[in-house]
């Protein structure tokens, strides 16, 4: 992707004539109407009326013109006008040429003799450069008082408009009885806020029609007001001379009582803003502009209930179906065939005719998609149905075993290819293609491969990501995005084997005495539980966003309760289409160990996977009992007190135990399921316990970057300040599922 400077082309209007086209009406999509001006050196309206002397042009594309329309010319209407333009500052330069010809087409085109005109300018305050003028003979006078204006100053609105004695609306008292009308042209905001009522109120006691032009910037809110209220019209953002004298003329048209020209072409394609160029070739004129299509008038397939179908978990032979509808919108929609990037998945159904065929507008199909996957391999698919919608186009499939990805679709990015060119500030659309549209996305950016990833957002969704270009200090720049919705748990699991234990203070080191009695325990079914503790990435994958203490993608999740890792359990479930384990709420929950989702471990799992076979303090051996040094055992398998610097580190640094658990020493604390009761070891039950049936705090158990070695043994329990509600930096959790 390139960074650059975009050079930006205006099209010229020839001096000797002008264009103006406005009022482009999209609403009957493909079809479009807009009505124009033309006008010729002396500024009398050209007259058009056969389609072939008039060419549109949409993106580079020749349209049809099925219609000019322009009423006969009439004599135009007497008027008074008052030219008042802003003659501050920040008009000096461009501004004030164009003030000048905009004016001086005015004056030339205006009929004096019928019409009058005066010319007003002002800045802090109003200066009176002509009184009115009605005499052919005296228009050079007119064009004298314009060629000699000149820029300084503030910029305010009221004295332009309102205050004596050269306000423009105290100017046109003095004005014939004729149709009365102010022209107003600024490049600026008002120094203070404008008097608007009285403004208002005096243009509708005298019958002014306020009109006005802004250079180069969007009208402020109160002058659109003004003009609105006082029955004119504002036009903002004008960049040229030869814009300035197309509005100019157009306004005098309007106010002379002229009606505009009608001109209906048919439009194509799928561009939602095309640009549009009406030219008349005979006369050398032109104008561009955009227009914006209304969404609903462009073909398009809606899809129900989701153009995402998500199979779950499949494994070989089955052969599952799933089914949505496709609507046509806005018009009628032609499919001519469908692609599938994965022969795994077919459409089986097309509710009807197979491709090609057309759905009209309004009308519905429904069509069965099959997944016969050949093993339990995780696929992913992309329909493509080619035809003319211009939204709704593609369709995606999933299915398969996340922890199996035998052929996992790679994220292409689309957007930018290597051949664009952005201007920084501007607003650009990346795309991307090879994950569901839901799924969220990592976009990165840096500038060359020597400097550093700069993120962009971690949350793009839908395919596409709309990116302000940020000023860098080279002209090229690398894009890369990565899925982030997945945690993927299934490829970071460890399969914990069924097995008999001995559970509590093996060694006697342990100083509380819920530690005891030692008794056996049998966990009568293997279990996956995750090598390491719930990240932060993973965390804010499923949950949006991080409340951890200490920051940092590999760094554990803190600060979450026991009720936010019950949530997060049955988030992630319903992400990769597995069966929820959790049910209720509050003290009421309750846990289908049967399901095959995401739960915490029970307190027996725990201790049972945190062993791993040794009946030693840690798994890398006994405590040292020496509170005040470093425990060069425990240093080997986690963070605590005395190696932790206060504060979390990166899971999976210290050494794993014979299942390959990283960090069930320290680093953060771990809920699990059961209820805590300190007397709960003299009756627990021998196979499979899961606590207590109540009570009112949570086992935690394995200690922390904060707690002493040892509360980071094995045997450790934890459970006067679990309650479910609290909150610590110091308490993070790992999951487990069946196996």
């Amino acid at each position: 992707m390139a960074l650059f400077t975009m050079s930006l082309f205006t099209m010229h209007i020839l001096p000797a004539q002008s264009l103006s086209v406005f009022n482009v009406d999209a609403s009957a999509f493909p079809k479009v109407k807009a009505q124009f001006y033309a006008f010729d050196a002396a500024g009398n309206r050209i007259a058009v009326n056969a389609p072939g002397d008039v060419l549109v042009m949409e993106d580079g594309l020749a349209r049809t013109v099925t219609r000019v329309s322009c009423p006969p010319t009439a004599p135009p209407r007497p008027i008074s006008s008052v030219l008042t333009i802003d003659a501050s500052g920040s008009m000096s330069g461009d501004g004030i040429l164009v003030a000048k010809a905009a004016a001086k087409a005015w004056i030339n085109a205006l009929q004096l003799g019928a019409s009058e005109c005066a010319i007003t300018t002002f800045n802090q305050r109003a200066y009176l450069n002509k009184d009115f003028i009605g005499s052919p003979a005296r228009r050079q006078e007119l064009l004298d008082a314009v060629a000699a204006l000149r820029a300084d100053g503030g910029t305010d609105y009221d004295n332009a408009l309102l205050h004596p004695p050269a306000g423009s609306l105290e100017v046109s008292k003095r004005a014939l009885p004729i149709r009365k009308i102010i022209v107003f042209l600024s490049d600026g905001q008002p120094n203070t806020v404008p008097v608007q009522d009285a403004i208002v109120a005096e243009a509708l006691r005298q019958g002014v029609a306020v009109y006005a032009v802004i250079f180069g910037m969007r009208a402020p809110r109160e002058l659109k007001e003004i003009c609105s209220r006082s029955g004119g019209q504002c036009f903002e953002n004008v960049k040229t001379e030869a814009d300035a004298v197309a509005v100019y003329l157009r306004i005098l048209h309007t106010a002379q009582g002229g009606s505009p020209c009608e001109l209906e072409w048919t439009s194509d394609g799928c561009g939602h803003s095309p640009a549009l160029v009406v030219s008349l070739p005979s006369i050398g004129a032109s104008e561009t502009r955009t227009y914006t299509v209304p969404t609903g008038a462009l073909p398009q397939i809606v899809c129900t209930p989701s153009r995402s179908l998500h199979f779950g978990n499949v494994a070989f032979p089955s052969r599952p179906t799933l089914t949505l509808q496709l609507t046509a919108q806005g018009n009628s929609a032609r499919v001519d065939s469908v692609k599938s990037s994965d022969a795994r998945f077919r459409i089986t159904d097309y509710g009807g005719t197979a491709p090609p065929f057309t759905i009209g507008a309004g009308q519905s199909r429904t069509l069965t998609v099959e997944f016969a996957p050949p093993d339990s391999a995780y696929a992913f698919c992309v329909f493509t149905l080619v035809g003319d919608a211009c939204a709704g186009n593609t369709l995606y499939a999933e299915g398969g075993y996340l922890g199996k990805i035998a052929s996992h679709a790679k994220i292409t990015v689309m957007r930018p290819n290597g051949g664009e060119m952005f201007v920084a500030g501007s607003d650009e659309l990346l795309t991307w293609e090879g994950v569901m549209p839901e799924e969220k996305v990592k976009l990165e950016y840096r500038t060359s491969v020597l400097t550093p990833w700069r993120s962009i957002t971690d949350t793009a969704t839908g395919l596409r990501y709309l990116w302000r270009v940020p000023a860098t200090p080279s002209d090229s720049c690398l894009l890369r995005a990565s899925a982030q919705t997945r945690p993927s748990f299934a490829g970071g699991m460890a399969v914990i084997p069924a097995g008999t234990f001995r559970m509590g203070d093996i060694t006697g080191n342990g100083v509380y005495s819920d530690e005891r009695p030692v008794h056996d325990v049998t966990i009568t079914r293997s279990f996956l539980m995750s090598r390491t503790e719930v990240t932060q990435q993973q965390w804010t994958m499923v949950m949006g966003s991080t409340p951890s203490a200490f920051r940092g993608d590999s760094l554990p999740v803190e600060q979450v309760s026991w009720y936010d890792a019950v949530a997060f359990c049955n988030s992630v479930s319903k992400q990769e289409g597995l069966d929820t384990c959790y049910t209720g709420s509050g003290t009421a929950i309750a846990c289908d160990f049967a399901a095959n989702g995401y739960r915490l471990p029970t307190e027996a799992e725990w201790e049972y996977a945190c062993r791993a076979g040794t009946e030693t303090d840690y798994h890398t051996g006994n405590m040292t009992r020496s509170v005040t040094d470093l425990d060069s055992l425990l240093d080997r398998a986690g963070w605590f007190e005395m190696n932790s610097g206060g504060k979390t580190h990166n899971v999976g640094l210290k050494e794993p135990n014979a299942f390959g658990l990283f960090d069930m020493h320290g680093n953060v604390a771990e809920w699990c399921w059961d209820w805590y009761s300190g007397t709960y070891y003299t009756a627990n039950p021998v196979t499979d316990p899961r606590g207590p049936a109540t009570g009112s705090c949570r086992v935690v158990r394995g200690g922390s970057w904060g707690h002493p070695m040892y509360q980071c043994s094995s045997a450790y329990r934890d459970g006067g300040l679990g309650f479910p509600s609290n909150r610590y930096r110091t308490w993070g959790f790992r999951i487990v599922r069946m196996y």
